[in-house]
């Protein structure tokens, strides 16, 4: 009896002593985060920690809460509350909030668009015939991927980040987007090696013994894609301006006939004229093995000068309508002469008047009018238009000169003795001047 007394008195002590400390431990503060959060003030602590969290600085001085969305998961932390131990709480032990973090795709995109200074490649820009390199920039652009990816971990470890000493989250730099192409890279270093050696190369552009143009043969290249290749721009540029300084195709000339005299010759056949895109291909296919290119012509001049002068030269056919008359003139002196017949004087027959030249020559056509309309075999055929007029024999005529074109004219050939044409197919060649009045 007196032992259950003494037990009963016991169990009253401890009864009294304990009672206080359960209720002060059920009071006392816990330390959540560093923060010191009465059991009851739950909701308070969970608003404080994600206020705190959402204003941390990233390395450009971005709100973290600019590319995150963060929770706390507040039944778990209650429930981690509850599970802690009596000692636990005598020793006030801090304990991390379960924090839910997600990264904001769409706002990271909008803060990319915004951001002006991007990323740029070492690179080498040709000046005529210099170059200047320029040196690789790092801009400020987010590489959302690699961000991506540094966040989704640095969520999975409770956000366990390191700050600098302004209070901002190092190693952000790394997600910025960097050039791809470096000076210091071997692909860099080889480009430049190739472009320093093309540099002091020269390249000509010439037709015959002339010189056109001549420059440096950076002049006519680019760099793309860390290539050195043709530049189709600058080259198209330079074949332009030659073009220009040389055509004499579709111009009048001002002319003295074997009579002495002076006229001015319709635009004709004759005259130079560049073929652009043969021209341009070949400086293409040369630049890179070779020194020098020769122009590509579609049309030539009797001999060549610079634009405005005469392109006649010095051997030429000169033929008159009114006199009916063929002559070969050589150095000044008419060295063959022969009687014709041209054109009927007609709008569809009449024998086009201009500064022509020889097309080519060719021995035994068949000619053919229009829809086959009539046929005529000839033996000394040089045209000199492109719709089929030219200087051939005509043996089916008994006779050649006078007026005999005004009532019997060809279909606008000029028409010859055929011994006449023989002689005239000899001197001629292609290229050579006709000059019809």
């Amino acid at each position: 009896m007196k032992l259950a007394n003494k037990i009963l008195a016991v169990a009253a002590i401890i009864t009294v002593i304990a009672a206080p400390l359960i209720i002060c431990l059920a009071l006392a503060d816990i330390k959540v985060e560093g923060y010191s959060v009465r059991r009851y003030d739950i909701d308070s602590l969970c608003e404080k920690i994600v206020s705190d969290k959402m204003s941390m600085q990233c390395g450009d001085g971005t709100v973290l809460s600019e590319l995150v969305d963060i929770e706390i998961d507040k039944f778990a932390l209650e429930g981690r509350l509850d599970s802690m131990g009596i000692f636990e709480r005598i020793k006030n032990r801090d304990i991390h909030a379960p924090v839910i973090y997600k990264w904001n795709k769409k706002v990271l995109k909008v803060l990319n668009a915004k951001v002006k200074k991007k990323p740029k490649n070492a690179a080498i820009k040709i000046e005529n015939d210099s170059y200047i390199v320029e040196k690789e920039k790092y801009g400020k652009i987010t590489d959302l991927q690699t961000l991506q990816n540094a966040l989704d971990k640095w969520c999975a470890d409770d956000m366990k980040l390191e700050y600098d000493d302004t209070g901002r989250v190092k190693g952000f730099e790394d997600y910025y987007k960097k050039p791809e192409i470096t000076g210091d890279s071997d692909k860099f270093q080889k480009l430049l090696n190739k472009v320093e050696k093309v540099s002091k190369q020269k390249f000509k552009i010439k037709y015959n013994d002339k010189v056109f143009y001549k420059a440096g043969k950076l002049s006519f290249m680019k760099v793309t894609d860390n290539k050195l290749t043709a530049s189709d721009k600058k080259i198209s540029d330079i074949v332009k301006q030659i073009d220009n300084d040389t055509s004499t195709l579709n111009q009048e000339r001002k002319f003295k006939t074997v009579s002495g005299s002076k006229i001015t010759l319709q635009p004709g056949t004759l005259g130079w004229k560049l073929d652009n895109e043969k021209t341009i291909e070949a400086i293409k296919n040369s630049i890179n093995n070779s020194e020098t290119v020769e122009l590509v012509w579609s049309s030539k001049g009797g001999s060549f000068t610079k634009k405005g002068e005469d392109d006649i030269g010095n051997k030429y056919v000169e033929v008159s309508l009114e006199q009916q008359k063929v002559w070969f003139v050589k150095d000044g002196e008419v060295v063959w002469s022969s009687d014709c017949v041209t054109g009927l004087p007609t709008v569809e027959r009449h024998t086009k008047p201009g500064a022509h030249q020889i097309l080519y020559k060719q021995r035994d056509r068949v000619l053919r009018g229009s829809r086959r309309a009539w046929s005529s075999f000839v033996s000394y055929w040089m045209p000199f238009t492109w719709d089929g007029q030219g200087l051939h024999d005509a043996s089916w005529r008994g006779s050649f000169g006078g007026s005999i074109w005004r009532s019997s004219g060809s279909h606008g050939c000029v028409n010859l003795p055929k011994y006449k044409a023989a002689e005239l197919y000899n001197l001629v060649e292609q290229g050579t001047p006709v000059l019809v009045y």
